[in-house]
């Protein structure tokens, strides 16, 4: 989207990225704060080939995190593995419907509830890293992810199943047949279908997440939207209070979302977590500052 003339005299494109290999933890810190900004932007169609989701993923990284090398980037395992299943897209919520709905997509859950029953977990539930009493559960019903093994625990008559982690940054799917109350430690969570949902557990305690239940509507924004110009400036004028930032070192891009604008203002020369994300909302309250740093 195009800005005005003056915001992009302050935000130019400037520099190129370091994506060495040094720089591979930050790159991770990168793709996990990523994961959790925004709505969903990409999901792949079922007739597309997985070579070419992965291709479509990998140009993603490559215009979304300003890594000019993804391709190199992709094929590091511990860069890869953030990514579940390239259908499974990119974000925490990109995640789409079970795509197995016969008699027996079921089973192996079914299976795994009746044998474990629906209260493993007796205390809080907490990061996964230190769940004890998680077990592995084969044969989700996801074709892309049938033949896999995943960490699952059931809570308070939730299935709770992570699908990719990193440090104490934590994702997945949840069952949740009885519409039961999502443990405190769940930071977003939406509905997909047939009981089943998307959930995330950050590892920053700050970063504000959708909450929505089977049966609520997708919240939308009322009344007039403020413009991209507005929403830059006032990102811009919330980072002046860090004593580190400068304003003439900046550029950014900003992404319209149904409650705001999700602007990412990157610190030039660019790096893989030089930037700070300002979720503002169409009345002009910053609701979430995610820093990469």
């Amino acid at each position: 989207m195009k800005q005005a003339a003056f915001v992009a005299s302050v935000c130019k494109m400037k520099g190129s990225i370091n994506t060495t290999a040094h720089s591979l933890s930050r790159l991770i810190g990168a793709v996990i704060a990523l994961n959790y900004l925004g709505a969903p932007l990409w999901s792949a169609e079922p007739e597309v080939s997985e070579a070419e989701q992965w291709k479509r993923i990998t140009e993603r990284i490559r215009t979304e995190l300003g890594i000019t090398n993804a391709e190199e980037m992709m094929k590091i395992p511990i860069f890869r593995d953030v990514v579940v299943h390239p259908a499974f897209g990119f974000r925490w919520d990109e995640i789409p419907p079970p795509t197995l709905t016969n008699a027996a997509a079921m089973a192996t859950v079914n299976a795994f509830i009746a044998t474990n029953g629906w209260n493993m977990c007796t205390g809080g539930l907490g990061h996964f890293a230190f769940v004890s009493e998680k077990k592995s559960l084969r044969g989700l019903p996801w074709r892309e992810i049938r033949d896999r093994d995943f960490d699952a625990v059931t809570h308070k008559e939730i299935l709770y199943v992570r699908l990719k982690g990193w440090h104490y940054n934590d994702s997945g799917v949840a069952f949740n047949p009885k519409t039961n109350r999502f443990d405190g430690s769940i930071a977003g969570f939406k509905h997909l279908t047939n009981h089943w949902y998307v959930w995330a557990m950050p590892e920053d305690p700050d970063v504000s997440l959708a909450k929505i239940y089977e049966g609520e509507k997708v919240p939308t924004q009322a009344g007039p939207h403020l413009s991209e110009l507005a929403a830059i400036e006032i990102a811009l004028k919330t980072l002046s209070t860090n004593s580190t930032f400068k304003v003439e070192d900046t550029t950014c891009d900003a992404a319209l979302k149904d409650w705001g604008w999700s602007v990412t203002v990157w610190r030039e020369p660019r790096t893989p977590s030089g930037f700070w994300t300002v979720e503002v909302t169409h009345r002009g309250k910053v609701k979430a500052i995610v820093s990469g740093f």
